[in-house]
């Protein structure tokens, strides 16, 4: 395993890590009658902190790689599992996405605030999107980037699209940025990761920004796990983060000196 590799479990402890921060957090920096934060609070200073620091530790991972490693064309040898553990393991993550999805569905849950057909189309998405997930295990593993993958591997992209577009509406005259940022963060870089990712079944390369996005999309899911939210999106969250630890992971491993 090359050392690189490491960088998306690094990504997804210090995650970890934040989200018990961001837990802290909420539970003593939102004042319970106002709902204001007072944002300059130490435990706030502190996920700030581990939030720039990751970032920035990202930035300069994709920067430094791209300066001395090359990515494969394809997205079969981009991303090659090798081991059926890994495999099984990735696709039981996708189907629990599809679990969740089915669950919001069937309990016709409003998540954000969504009605009528728009929570249809949301519970639809995320259900797709972890049948999208599945499939690109399933590509990686077995090396075959043919039909259904380019369609399905732009899917979660577009979920996660979705998904930031409705919680901005929802929060659009919410003064209190750190009540939903974390959350906006962290469906940009899950949308932007995928993106990138879905880009290699393309035959399309871009090796700073896939490894950019999928790091900092590790982080920022993992923390927004932590905000209240319906079982179904905080486990979407957690199960994604994981995926694209291990995807990444993959991606990282496969990367060759130029």
């Amino acid at each position: 395993m090359r050392k690189t590799s490491l960088l998306s479990p690094a990504a997804l402890l210090l995650g970890l890590a934040g989200g018990l921060i961001r837990a802290r957090e909420l539970d003593t920096v939102f004042d319970a009658g106002s709902g204001l934060a007072d944002a300059g609070a130490g435990i706030s200073r502190l996920l700030i902190a581990l939030a720039v620091l990751t970032a920035a530790g990202s930035l300069a991972a994709a920067f430094v790689l791209k300066a001395v490693r090359t990515e494969p064309e394809k997205f079969r040898k981009a991303f090659y599992i090798r081991r059926y553990l890994t495999f099984a393991v990735m696709a039981l993550l996708g189907i629990a996405v599809v679990a969740c999805g089915a669950s919001c569905a069937l309990r016709g849950i409003q998540p954000l605030g969504l009605s009528g057909i728009s929570k249809w189309v949301f519970a639809g998405l995320m259900i797709l999107s972890g049948v999208g997930m599945t499939v690109m295990a399933y590509a990686a593993y077995t090396q075959k980037d043919t039909p259904p993958l380019p369609l399905f591997s732009v899917i979660p992209a577009l979920f996660f699209c979705y998904w930031m577009v409705a919680l901005y509406r929802v929060n659009a005259g919410n003064p209190v940025l750190l009540d939903f940022c974390y959350s906006v963060l962290a469906l940009a870089a899950a949308a932007m990761s995928f993106y990138y990712f879905a880009g290699y079944a393309y035959g399309r390369r871009n090796l700073r920004g896939a490894v950019f996005t999928g790091l900092t999309a590790v982080f920022f899911l993992t923390v927004a796990a932590a905000d209240p939210a319906p079982w179904e999106l905080r486990a979407t969250l957690l199960l994604t983060a994981v995926f694209e630890c291990m995807l990444t992971s993959r991606y990282l491993a496969a990367l060759r000196a130029k």
